[in-house]
């Protein structure tokens, strides 16, 4: 079967240094579009995000709106930061289940001024992949296969289904 549609995939691996300055700082944009199915029918795409910098970043992904659905925040923090005021490589990671619509994404990447300049490097990898969360569109879970609906997501397993039709007394808890 078909993918419902077109899988996105966006990454870039941006390096400056050593040595590197606090002009180094990097930023992208772009957008993407989770069409809608057949007869308007709304379909699903897994949005995973990865980002890694030095020194600190962000990677935002918004709605139509301009409403940010998914992240990752790696923004400047005191109480992470270095006696310059940087930070090491670090990574993160974010994610969203998103509707049809049409959506941007923005990533921005500061570097600090570092003494020695020569040890200073001005890192921004990331990654933005949008697949379809089921072929065809979201499909709704199986409703609970145990009789009187006693399910209770625990792992257990439900009885035979000869047992479940023949009604033997027997509980599943």
């Amino acid at each position: 079967m078909p993918l419902p549609f077109e899988e996105v995939h966006e990454d870039e691996n941006h390096t400056v240094g050593p040595p590197s300055t606090s002009a180094d700082g990097y930023s992208n944009y772009g957008s993407f579009t989770i069409p809608e199915g057949a007869d308007g029918k709304i379909l699903y795409g897994t949005c995973s995000l990865f980002l890694g910098v030095d020194d600190w970043g962000s990677l935002e992904v918004r709605d139509s709106g301009g409403n940010i659905v998914a992240q990752v925040d790696l923004k400047e923090n005191s109480q992470e930061a270095g006696d310059q005021g940087g930070h090491k490589y670090h990574t993160g990671v974010g994610g969203a289940q998103l509707p049809s619509g049409t959506y941007s994404w923005e990533v921005n990447q500061t570097n600090i001024d570092y003494d020695p300049e020569d040890a200073n490097v001005s890192i921004c990898n990331y990654k933005i992949d949008v697949v379809p969360t089921e072929p065809g569109g979201k499909e709704e879970p199986d409703s609970c296969p145990c009789e009187g609906d006693t399910c209770d997501e625990s792992g257990g397993t439900p009885p035979s289904p000869s047992l479940a039709r023949s009604g033997s007394g027997r509980s599943v808890k």
